[in-house]
């Protein structure tokens, strides 16, 4: 068909020629069309992928999920010229006559010309956007100032093709005009991408200098050393940076290192890549002779590498594969301990063994932490692992050496006191730190050989050596330990313990999580107790009294003689005694919950409101907060989970303020611990005017844990909320977030709830709308709920920017993709698209909204809004939102409204999918196929 445009454009040119003669005899043939102006920026019409997705759909609240309907695909519409025989109108530049024209005889054509219109099909075209880069202009910029539009365009044979002018020419079809572009008689335009954009198909080119472009490229003659001939073994060789990837030029790295110069190689020869360490990979750069970058490569140990026949040079780099960053310094370390990378011309590469340094390290579970001469004033640098002077901070004399996947349990006696662990791998590169408290466990990480530990005060008190000394000698202990079952200091008489009934055991700091085991006599980690941290002194014959402000917790007492060898046990709930005898002299104590299994937060949950636990000989004591009124009598029941039923008859609080004024008063004031149960409700009988019991309804056993898991979630998600955030981002961070952590489960009465949601990991509808509007209130957007019952279904209705949309995270957490969860398509929607999106089988009806919301969604702000199209998780990252666009297989990343577009990763002529994986501060890690990368951002 190409072939006939131009035959045809041949004939035209005759025919003008003819009718420039013509015009002498008064005969005037000319063809002219009227130019239509170009948009700045002009949108191409948007195309529906064909999909056939089969979508979890929102179940009945009470029933198990069903089956998604799949969709109908849709099919591309195509526009063809019109032809047409009549008569055409034309008007000529140098007078404003119109002229009939007779149509041209076909018998002026070629019979070659005739033959091929004969056998020529009809074409199938799609509209495109034809751009150009302005002069000057950046390849990655795509913002729309960096290009020229030149308006739409048709293609055949719709299909990605990037940097192959010949290729590109062959799908062009019809070329917008480029007249103002204004190109001198050297330029010309040069076509280098066919894209499909989330707005349609594009067109992309680069005005270049025609003469330049004729040009054979000139190899480059450099003093390279032939790569077989290259020592890679010597260190020296090497130098801090890499390659980059897309011009192969050397630029600096601090966590990767490359050989000094490029290396020359011949055509059509093969390398095998040989590494004595599987974290490091081998990067290799094939670069023409003109120095153009043709391929990279990631080469672990074993691959064989084929040079192309264009390459003459390579520029060659280790880095580690795991996305470790490792500085120059950690490198020179490695090959000195015989580390080795090689690219060879022979398949069998024998390489030296890696030997671990040569230091004296103690295995940690022989290490006597408690004695004070095996500490020294300073700390581990958290970057490097490596010791540093630090005044009010202690640490070990020496690293201690540990087994990959082992556990250590830390005990501190003193709370205002942490442990710190750099773990450090079998090189000495830094890999993890740990802020550990007493009774946390410290899990060893598979490339971990070493350990840093040190001490240091968590309020920020300026402790010195000497005063760490003392501590020390007054009997503070620090340990980490492989066994749970830590060995304490046992009472000593010669040392001078507090008097039981001189102890303030209602303050949380002079506890700790675990019990006082008698079988083997030492303290064992257990979270369901809670114990003191020092053993007591008690006399003999003298009659102590239990206090608990709740009934369903218990004392347990252990009692030891002045050889510190234990006695007996004592149990006592609240009011109960004990007498010590004449052979008792000291106790350890502890308290536990006998009805529901316990951790270390819900005691210190309780604790804080209010929860008190008393062993005195003292009379007349008073529990530290008795409740007043019926309102602090629920706050206590909300804060320790409890579940009896109260008297309340001597508050004389009548059902109406009890109903009216108390009952929503606590749902305004402890969200987080309604929205941990579903549909709990505080409830009572009623006496007359008054009430004369209240319990709460729904409250369940796990009801205190899943209170905690849920503050938890909340308290993450506004940690990473920030001050430039607009409402816009707070809705899509909150989106992410709910359907990242939560999975759709409708078997569990609490999926209904946004406990089962933030806390369990498991909801249906209900549960992920709650779980919005919960984030929402915290964050301070406006939220209601979109309620359905013909659907049986609920959603979020949230104000942005003055206008109401709706937002569906259940139907995008549940509905799968060709590519990837598709997780973006019923976010930020008005009405009538929550209506219509997606045809009868996704498409939302006859909703009513919870909190009685009387404005209705009509904006279309949001209607073509790029994040619709964005497969997978997006990330937010100083104002920015990093995300995978599938269509170019690239990571991008813009503001939350798609300006400051950008690519942060071209994926373009990758084979294997990108994606991102996580964002972590400053670093983005994310999978080429299935190998792991970071990059700071």
């Amino acid at each position: 068909m190409r072939k006939l445009w131009k035959s045809v454009s041949k004939l035209m040119l005759a025919v003008l020629l003819t009718t420039q003669i013509a015009g002498s005899t008064g005969i005037l043939l000319v063809q002219a069309e009227e130019e239509e102006p170009i948009e700045a920026v002009e949108q191409s019409e948007q195309v529906e992928e064909t999909e056939s997705e089969e979508e979890d759909a929102d179940n009945s609240d009470e029933s198990d999920e069903q089956e998604l309907e799949t969709e109908e695909s849709t099919e591309e519409v195509y526009e063809e010229d019109d032809e047409s025989d009549t008569e055409e109108q034309v008007t000529t530049e140098d007078t404003e006559e119109e002229l009939t024209v007779e149509p041209v005889a076909i018998s002026l054509l070629s019979e070659e010309i005739d033959e091929e219109i004969q056998s020529e099909e009809a074409v199938e075209t799609t509209t495109a956007a034809f751009y150009v880069l302005v002069r000057g202009g950046d390849r990655k910029n795509l913002n729309a100032s960096n290009y020229i539009s030149l308006g739409k365009g048709k293609i055949t044979d719709a299909q990605k093709i990037y940097d192959d002018y010949d290729e590109i020419k062959e799908h062009l079809y019809e070329i917008p005009s480029i007249s103002k572009l204004e190109l001198t008689e050297d330029e010309e335009v040069r076509w280098y991408s066919i894209k499909k954009e989330t707005d349609g198909w594009h067109v992309d080119g680069e005005i270049v200098n025609d003469a330049a472009t004729d040009e054979e490229p000139q190899e480059v003659e450099l003093p390279y050393e032939n790569l077989d001939d290259c020592d890679m073994m010597d260190f020296s060789n090497w130098r801090s940076g890499c390659y980059d990837w897309e011009n192969g030029k050397y630029f600096t790295c601090d966590s990767r290192i490359c050989l000094r110069d490029y290396k020359k190689v011949k055509p059509g020869s093969c390398y095998y890549a040989a590494t004595n360490d599987t974290d490091y990979q081998i990067l290799v750069r094939e670069m023409s002779g003109n120095g153009k970058m043709l391929f990279s490569h990631n080469l672990k140990n074993g691959d064989k590498l084929e040079i192309g026949e264009d390459t003459r040079y390579v520029g060659v780099g280790i880095y580690n594969a795991k996305g470790t960053a490792v500085k120059i310094k950690q490198y020179t370390q490695m090959f000195a301990c015989g580390f080795a990378a090689v690219l060879s011309l022979e398949s069998q590469i024998e390489l030296p063994q890696i030997k671990e340094p040569n230091l004296p390290y103690e295995n940690l579970v022989n290490c006597d932490m408690t004695n004070f001469s095996n500490w020294r004033s300073g700390c581990y640098d958290w970057k490097s692992g490596e010791y540093i002077p630090y005044n009010f901070r202690i640490c070990l004399n020496d690293y201690k050496k540990v087994e990959p996947g082992s556990s250590y349990y830390a005990m501190i006696t003193d709370t205002d006191y942490h442990i710190l662990v750099r773990e450090m791998s079998k090189d000495g590169r830094m890999l993890d730190s740990h802020n550990l408290k007493d009774g946390d466990k410290l899990e060893i990480g598979d490339d971990t050989r070493y350990v840093g530990v040190g001490i240091y005060n968590i309020k920020g008190a300026t402790v010195t050596m000497k005063q760490y000394a003392q501590m020390f000698a007054d009997g503070f202990v620090a340990v980490l330990s492989s066994t749970p079952q830590i060995g304490l200091p046992k009472p000593n008489p010669e040392l001078s313990y507090e008097d039981l009934d001189e102890c303030n055991m209602t303050s949380f700091s002079n506890w700790k999580s675990g019990v006082y085991d008698t079988t083997f006599d030492n303290f064992k980690e257990d979270a369901a107790y809670l114990s003191m941290k020092e053993y007591k002194k008690v006399t003999p014959g003298t009659t102590y009294k239990a206090y608990l402000s709740t009934k369903s917790y218990q004392f347990v007492v252990n009692s030891y003689n002045k050889k510190s060898e234990f006695l007996k046990t004592y149990t006592l709930f609240d009011g109960e005694t004990f007498i010590p005898t004449e052979e008792e002299a000291f106790v350890a104590v502890s308290v536990h919950r006998t009805d529901v299994a316990m951790t270390y937060s819900d005691y210190e949950s309780y604790f804080n409101t209010g929860y008190s636990a008393i062993l005195s000989s003292k009379d007349g004591i008073d529990i530290l907060r008795q409740p007043s009124s019926v309102y602090e009598e629920l706050e206590m029941m909300l804060a320790t989970g409890d579940m009896t039923e109260h008297d309340i008859s001597a508050y004389k609080c009548t059902y109406m303020d009890f109903y009216n004024k108390i009952k929503p008063k606590l749902r305004s004031e402890h969200k987080i611990e309604f929205a941990s149960a579903y549909c709990m409700y505080p409830d009572g009988e009623v006496s007359g005017l008054y009430m004369k019991t209240c319990r709460f309804v729904n409250m369940d056993a796990d009801y205190l844990g899943r209170f905690q898991r849920t503050k938890k979630s909340v308290e993450e998600y506004l940690s990473m909320v920030d001050s430039n955030m607009t409402d816009l981002d707070k809705v899509v961070l909150a989106h992410e977030f709910i359907t990242k952590k939560t999975q759709y489960v409708s078997n569990s009465t609490l999926s209904h709830c946004a406990g089962g949601a933030l806390g369990d990991g498991k909801a249906v509808c209900q549960g992920y709308t709650e779980a919005m509007t919960l984030l929402m209130e915290y964050a301070g957007v406006e939220v209601d709920e979109a309620i359905s019952k013909s659907m049986n279904h609920s959603w979020s209705y949230v104000k942005i920017d003055g206008n109401w949309y709706h937002l569906d995270a259940t139907w995008d957490d549940t509905q799968r993709g060709t590519d990837e969860v598709y997780a973006h398509r019923f976010l930020i929607r008005n009405a009538e698209e929550f209506r219509t999106i997606k045809g009868n089988s996704r498409a939302h009806s006859d909703w009513y909204f919870y909190y009685d919301t009387k404005e209705e969604s009509t904006s279309t702000q949001f209607t073509n809004w790029f994040v619709h199209g964005v497969a997978g998780f997006m990330y937010y990252h100083d104002g920015l939102w990093y995300y995978r666009d599938k269509n170019t297989n690239s990571i991008k990343c813009s503001d939350i409204y798609g300006n400051r577009m950008q690519i942060v990763i071209d994926g373009m002529n990758q084979t294997d999918k990108i994606q991102i994986t996580g964002m972590q501060g400053d670093v983005m890690y994310y999978k080429i196929g299935s190998t792991q990368y970071t990059k700071e951002i």
